[in-house]
């Protein structure tokens, strides 16, 4: 999908008080505002046509997370044309276990060992548990005259589980106190990894 930037719908409305000063003081020059607004929707279609096309994209998931303990979504992209980017802009659709506001936003940048690689990270921090659902994933960026953005969207299905947090329990400093606590009657001598459990 091709859509004017900000600096295109601004170009087109500087047109306007001009092409009004002319008519005034000339009548028969009212058609250069017309030309105006012509001229840069043509620049703006060709600008979204000689744009950078979006190629292979990949989201990296982990299997599980913790509650309130943050982790990194990884988005890869590949980009094919003359025109080729400086930043590309994402958006990723979360469940509302993922995230309070139901998305993550990021930026995508070249990837140093391939120029038309593109890669972008995410922090997400879960707040409830369950499974949460990636959803769409929406990627966009401007042409070489920056007058048109060129948008892409994909559909994602990759769920990750939400577990609860307790990492407390695995530090080492917990650990080495539970070797020499007494449970009930009987000391433990050794005590597994599992043992957050028993």
């Amino acid at each position: 999908m091709i859509y004017p930037t900000g600096r295109a719908v601004l170009l087109i409305a500087l047109g306007a008080p001009f092409a009004a000063l002319f008519a005034a003081i000339v009548p028969g020059l009212w058609a250069i505002g017309l030309a105006w607004a012509v001229m840069i929707g043509l620049l703006l279609i060709l600008d979204g046509l000689i744009a950078a096309k979006i190629g292979d994209v990949k989201i990296a998931v982990p299997g599980s997370a913790e509650i309130g303990t943050s982790f990194e979504l990884g988005v890869y992209s590949q980009f094919t044309g003359m025109m080729r980017p400086q930043t590309v802009y994402g958006n990723l659709g979360l469940d509302d276990k993922l995230s309070d506001l139901g998305r993550v936003e990021f930026t995508m940048t070249p990837a140093e060992q391939a120029p038309d690689s593109y890669e972008g990270i995410g922090d997400v921090t879960p707040a409830r548990r369950g499974t949460g659902m990636i959803g769409k994933l929406w990627l966009r960026w401007k042409g070489p005259l920056g007058l048109a953005w060129r948008q892409a969207v994909k559909e994602s299905d990759h769920a990750i589980a939400v577990i609860p947090n307790i990492s407390a329990v695995r530090s080492p400093t917990i650990q080495m106190f539970l070797r020499d606590s007494v449970f009930g009657l009987m000391a433990r001598k050794f005590r597994g990894e599992g043992s957050e459990f028993e």
